[in-house]
């Protein structure tokens, strides 16, 4: 897809070019699909992209259709992504400060609405949002985390907020996709499984 390399996880294996993790520890066969109404465009740094750990990658591989990935830069904006923001596009993000709160969709939005979707660290994702201009007038839909993250693959995560592809299964419940916010929290499950056996040379056992 990109040029980008993916870091392996570990020297004992090398990392599978779709889904990121060991191959010993691949789950490209067993990841369950969906096809959402809504579209996501995920934009993620080239630094994110070629980590293991990163759950964007693992959604567009559970929502092949309706998922896009960019890389952002700073001084060259995505072109293609540019081209696709339109009236029915949000930015799913926390709504942290009182700029963002101001931004908080009033009304929830159609089925099929288009999201942003910032991948990264935490820092990451802040440094994303404030140096592109194109995400300063985007209507905003942030989700309250309400349980505790599963995500525990790296420090640096804002306490109270969830993980990229947390945030997206709580969008997914909020559109009324239920099953397919189902399906993906059964993807990230085995993504996180997955990921600790393929860090120690181990397949992942049924």
């Amino acid at each position: 897809m990109f040029e980008t390399k993916i870091k392996p996880l570990t020297r004992l294996y090398p990392p599978c070019e779709r889904c990121a993790l060991p191959t010993i520890a691949c789950i490209c066969g067993r990841i369950q699909t969906i096809s959402t109404d809504s579209k996501f465009l995920i934009l993620t740094s080239e630094r994110e992209f070629s980590r293991a750990s990163s759950t964007g990658r693992l959604f567009q591989l559970s929502n092949p259709t309706a998922t896009e990935i960019f890389i952002w830069a700073r001084k060259k904006p995505p072109l293609e992504l540019l081209k696709q923001i339109n009236r029915q596009t949000y930015l799913l993000f926390p709504a942290i400060s009182a700029d963002l709160q101001q931004r908080v969709s009033k009304s929830p939005p159609a089925p099929d609405s288009q999201f942003i979707v910032l991948d990264g660290t935490w820092n990451e994702a802040q440094k994303i949002l404030h140096k592109s201009a194109y995400l300063n007038t985007l209507p905003l839909i942030s989700i309250e985390q309400k349980i505790p993250s599963a995500y525990t693959l790296r420090a640096g995560n804002l306490a109270g907020t969830a993980c990229t592809i947390e945030a997206i299964i709580a969008l997914l419940q909020m559109l009324g996709e239920t099953e397919s916010a189902n399906v993906v929290a059964e993807n990230f499950a085995l993504f996180l499984k997955a990921y600790q056996a393929g860090k120690s040379g181990h397949a992942l056992k049924d």
